[in-house]
């Protein structure tokens, strides 16, 4: 499923947009969208949407969509929407990290440390 992150700030109130875990089954898997206010002591949380993924049909889906004055879930929604569609037009993941691979190698990078997968750009072509 995909990650949606973004902070807001509106006046004087910060706003961390993101999904979070919800439901796992064997054929769905299902996230929230919810929008967090942060705070001096707690940080408070609405839901703004319930997305979905049906793992047998790779479809993908949203629901349950709420009012917000600030944000708009159905925006978030959509652009997971076109986001997941870009990604099942890739092939497997495996094929983007090969493709990733190919072109470290022709920018002849140097890695920083192979544990942690950096990549420094140091030679000069």
């Amino acid at each position: 499923m995909l990650i949606i992150y973004q902070w807001r700030a509106q006046n004087s109130r910060i706003f961390k947009i993101y999904c979070r875990d919800n439901e796992k089954s064997p054929q769905i898997i299902s996230r929230e969208l919810v929008k967090e206010e942060l705070g001096e002591t707690t940080n408070q949380y609405v839901k703004l949407a319930n997305l979905w993924m049906d793992r047998q049909t790779n479809q993908m889906g949203y629901d349950n969509l709420a009012v917000d004055s600030l944000v708009d879930p159905g925006d978030y929604c959509q652009k997971t929407e076109k986001l997941f569609g870009l990604y099942k037009r890739c092939a497997t993941c495996k094929e983007v990290e090969g493709l990733t691979g190919l072109f470290l190698v022709y920018m002849e990078v140097l890695p920083i440390s192979p544990c942690a997968g950096r990549w420094s750009f140091t030679r000069n072509r």
